[in-house]
């Protein structure tokens, strides 16, 4: 009885409001009530680009953009970490100690932007992709390192999968369905 009355609830709103409350209940991990508001959404029926295309074009579009959030939050931290280092020496912070720390957080991420790119570099060339492709989309650009030659290999581990994750649509279940199942369906590939 509880649950038809939240459909009942759910199907006054808008589907804008619908998304919000989705989005909301799938930051608390509350499962159950995604469900109910998922069953109040109307079921249309549409044309559409094949959705072997679709799934695709996505998944490239969340990989790039993934990439780029991670680019560019490794590229402030050396950023910020290289302007401590050479910082004015007659201000009473910045000690010895600071800049150390400051290096050893540079080299941490540049190691990092290493594997970030490394991992890009692999998935491009499995997904028939230009690397220069997802740069131009993102704003990064090839990585040069001051400080650290060798690429962080646990990073550029998580990286690719997270990366390949989205590429190719694996990140959960909506609507009762695993998309990236559905694309493994529809192209007979990874």
């Amino acid at each position: 009885m509880k649950q038809s009355t939240f459909t009942k609830l759910y199907s006054t709103l808008t589907n804008a409001e619908r998304a919000a409350l989705v989005f909301s209940n799938a930051c608390r991990r509350d499962g159950a009530e995604i469900d109910r508001i998922v069953s109040s959404i109307p079921i249309k029926r549409y044309e559409m680009p094949d959705i072997e295309y679709t799934l695709r074009e996505e998944g490239i579009n969340f990989m790039s953009m993934f990439y780029g959030i991670l680019y560019w939050r490794l590229y402030c931290g050396v950023v910020a970490g290289i302007g401590v280092i050479y910082y004015d020496e007659s201000d009473e912070r910045c000690t010895e100690e600071a800049k150390e720390e400051a290096f050893r957080i540079v080299k941490e991420k540049e190691g990092a932007m290493l594997g970030l790119d490394g991992a890009m570099l692999a998935l491009c060339a499995e997904l028939h992709l230009n690397p220069d492709d997802v740069r131009l989309f993102t704003g990064a650009k090839p990585v040069v390192t001051v400080f650290n030659k060798e690429p962080d290999e646990q990073y550029q581990a998580f990286a690719y999968d997270a990366l390949r994750m989205f590429a190719l649509q694996r990140w959960g279940r909506y609507c009762g369905e695993d998309y990236g199942l559905r694309f493994d369906d529809a192209t007979d590939e990874h």
